[in-house]
């Protein structure tokens, strides 16, 4: 006997907590001049994070450091979702012999990783809206309809902490070798990676 489903199919409903939107002039994308280095330097740095996650993957697939035919840059560029990246390097970690004695510092850079690149891809696939008073606001969800009645206001402290986690971990990748390090490039006001 097939017994009825409880729950009702999904379909679309306007959130009925919408907050009231300020009236006024409103512009498409980020129209406030504070904001605009921030968020460009946030998605120009998220690659130089990718980059570095390679000697994560090289580190899991038993690579020596500076080896010779390492193929960990092709594996890791041919692999165009971070989320599939992230993927087989927790694999890597939780299920072959060459890694089981990786302590969690590992687990807490994959972990890193993956919240960061939702919130990069929140902000590179959103939409962004100015308000007339400088009020910058996103909208994420932008598959549903009336889905800019959701932006919501994205304070300049949420993207500079972003961007300090972004910088945290590059800063945790490059030292991960030598880990006594990682206080004082994590102190220091220039963490940023030299160029190759």
């Amino acid at each position: 006997m097939n017994t009825p489903k409880t729950r009702q199919p999904r379909r679309y409903h306007l959130n009925p907590n919408i907050p009231n939107r300020p009236d006024g002039v409103w512009r498409a994308g980020i129209c406030n001049n504070k904001y605009i280095p921030c968020i460009a330097r946030l998605l120009t740095y998220w690659p130089i994070v990718e980059d570095a996650m390679i000697g994560i993957l090289s580190d899991l697939l038993g690579t020596k450091s500076g080896g010779q035919g390492e193929p960990a840059r092709q594996i890791f560029r041919s692999i165009a979702s971070n989320q599939a990246r992230r993927k087989i390097m927790l694999s890597l970690l939780e299920r072959t012999r060459l890694n089981r004695s990786k302590d969690s510092y590992y687990d807490e850079i994959l972990n890193e990783f993956d919240k960061l690149n939702g919130k990069r891809n929140d902000y590179s696939h959103g939409l962004w809206y100015t308000h007339g008073s400088g009020a910058v606001y996103l909208s994420e969800e932008s598959i549903d309809d009336h889905h800019w009645l959701e932006a919501r206001p994205v304070k300049l402290e949420e993207i500079e902490d972003i961007l300090t986690r972004m910088e945290n971990l590059w800063a945790k990748i490059t030292v991960r070798h030598n880990r006594s390090l990682l206080p004082k490039l994590l102190s220091s006001h220039d963490k940023h990676p030299a160029a190759p």
